[in-house]
Parts: structure tokens; sequence; C-alpha cells
């Protein structure tokens, strides 16, 4: 084989691992909302993605492994898309309007989250991303976990409340009370 052909079958593995990943991801998304987490066997799960069960264990460990990919990448483009994320700077009001517009948009996935019981979950994934930065002070720490445990709060709030308060309402509150611990 030349190295032309080596390099071909790398991409496809790559390609194909991702499809791996997405199919499962979104077939758990799906399968919580029709069910308790606690109920959703492997088994079940790899038949609704299509993938076998080793290709599951190639990827992820448990079930709690794979909703924390779940959780970490959705949030990881959340903070991609709100490109002046606080993960690197301050908040500004707009970023805040970016990021409840977001939450709006993706309502049915926090719900579907927060029913499944991953409330404190989500919280300690957002603590990690936020807290991603090297060389942070300790009390650079906790300001962030601060800002953290402040806005995943307002988020099951809100969505708990149904969305009650408009998006320029929530996002000018956070601005006005929140900016300072970022």
């Amino acid at each position: 084989m030349t190295d032309k052909h080596i390099e071909g079958l790398k991409t496809y593995n790559e390609n194909l691992n991702k499809v791996v990943k997405e199919s499962l991801q979104t077939a758990l998304v799906l399968t919580m909302q029709q069910q308790d987490f606690s109920k959703i066997s492997i088994t079940d799960l790899c038949k609704k993605a299509g993938v076998s069960r080793m290709a599951f264990y190639s990827n992820y460990k448990t079930l709690d492994s794979l909703l924390e990919s779940v959780v970490r990448e959705y949030n990881s483009e959340l903070v991609v898309d709100l490109v002046s994320s606080p993960v690197k700077r301050v908040a500004t009001l707009d970023w805040y309007f970016k990021l409840f517009n977001k939450i709006k948009a993706n309502v049915n996935f926090f719900k579907t989250l927060f029913n499944a019981g991953f409330r404190d979950k989500y919280l300690s994934i957002i603590n990690n991303l936020v807290l991603q930065l090297e060389g942070m002070t300790s009390s650079r720490k906790y300001a962030r976990i601060i800002w953290a445990g402040g806005i995943v709060n307002i988020i099951i709030n809100w969505i708990d409340n149904d969305l009650d308060e408009p998006v320029e309402s929530i996002a000018k509150l956070c601005y006005e009370n929140m900016v300072e611990y970022v």
C-alpha cells in the first residue's frame, strides 16, 4: 500500500467514527425524549443508532460518558457560535442576548436533559468549560464558578417557567448583575 492509500484509509476511518458518534448522540437524545435515562439499554440505543455494541464501546465507556459527550459537544458548539465567550473574556450584553436566543432555539434539548435528571451534571460540565484557561488564580476560578452556577440556574428556571421572560429581559438581567463575575 502506498502512503496515499494509507492516508485515505485514515480519513475514511475518522469520518466513519464521526458518523458513529453522531448517530449514538442523536439516538440518545431521541430516546431520552421517550423514556427515562435509567431505563435505556446500550443494546437498544445501538439498534436505534444503527451501530454495533463494539462501535459504542470503541467510543464510550458508559451511557453516562455518552451523555456527557452530548452535553459537552452542544456547549462547545454554543461557545464557538457565541464567539466572544466568557470562557475567554468578559460577557457583553450582546453575548447574553445571543446565548439566550440559542437556548430558546434549542429548548427541547435542554428540557430533555433536565427532565432526565441531569441538571447537576450540566452544571458540572459548564463549570469545567469555564475553568479551561491555564494559569488562573484561585479567586478567578471561584468567580467563574459563581458565574457558571448563576447562568445554569437562570437557564434552568427560565426553561422550567416555559421561557416566561423575553430573551431581551433575561439577557439584560444577566448583563447588569453578573458581568463582574467573569
